[in-house]
């Protein structure tokens, strides 16, 4: 399963439209989206190309629809505020259809944190 585009070496595409497919399987649970986010990031490091390209800063991620806007947000928050604030999500419950916000959260801070400990 390549995960590099064919135009660069250090594209890697993770929009759902390729070759690697997204799999959150339960959007009311956090950690399905920790999950998710830990097998694509496992994909980078079990390519040792990849995960050199990684490291040198050379990767230019291709993001699934309008989570591109998420990542320019949270950058711009992190940037201004000093950190990446808790998230919640909209939830859509299968017999209604009507959508409430999640009553659990992700902590992206403490994400980051456990990050940089595994790197070293």
């Amino acid at each position: 399963m390549p995960l590099l585009g064919r135009k660069a070496k250090e594209l890697v595409d993770w929009s759902g439209h390729a070759d690697v497919h997204i799999e959150v399987q339960d959007m009311s649970d956090p950690k399905s989206f920790i999950n998710e986010a830990e097998r694509l990031m496992a994909l980078v490091d079990g390519d040792p190309l990849l995960k050199a390209h990684a490291r040198a800063g050379r990767i230019t991620l291709v993001l699934p629809g309008l989570s591109t806007l998420a990542a320019v947000i949270l950058a711009a928050w992190h940037g201004a505020y000093g950190y990446f604030p808790r998230i919640r999500w909209y939830v859509r419950d299968s017999k209604t259809g009507a959508f409430s916000l999640s009553t659990k959260h992700i902590d992206l801070q403490q994400i980051r944190y456990d990050a940089r400990r595994g790197r070293g």
